[in-house]
């Protein structure tokens, strides 16, 4: 758990060197997006639940796209869901779902900044 808010930590750093109104939409949108990844890993999520988290990444991301452009919003995204698929694959290696779902957040969110950063123009 140390290592991952260090992590973040880090990475909202180089962000912020960057632009600031970039971490800050970054940090949001983060937060929404590695959330709505965490449902896929939840069984039994109705397809309505996925809807409704889509919908609330939607304000977040579009934060990010007003913030740094389009660019630096699909980069966060595509790194982010890289690391929520490498996660599903190995979703039976969690003895416990809650456990799968937290990693799954966690490794989202963690993924999710440095694909902004590498797209984010000062």
């Amino acid at each position: 758990m140390g290592l991952a808010v260090a992590t973040k930590v880090a990475l909202l750093a180089v962000l912020a060197g960057q632009s600031a109104a970039g971490v800050l939409s970054a940090l949001l949108a983060a937060h929404a997006v590695s959330r709505f990844w965490a449902l896929g890993m939840e069984e039994g999520t109705h397809r309505n639940g996925l809807v409704v988290g889509g919908l609330w990444c939607l304000p977040a991301l579009l934060l990010m796209v007003l913030a740094g452009g389009m660019a630096f919003m699909l980069a966060a995204v595509v790194a982010s869901g890289i690391a929520f698929a490498v996660l599903r694959r190995r979703q039976r290696a969690w003895p416990d779902e809650a456990d799968g779902v937290h990693a799954a957040q966690q490794a989202c969110e963690v993924a999710f900044y440095p694909g902004a950063a590498c797209a984010l123009r000062p």
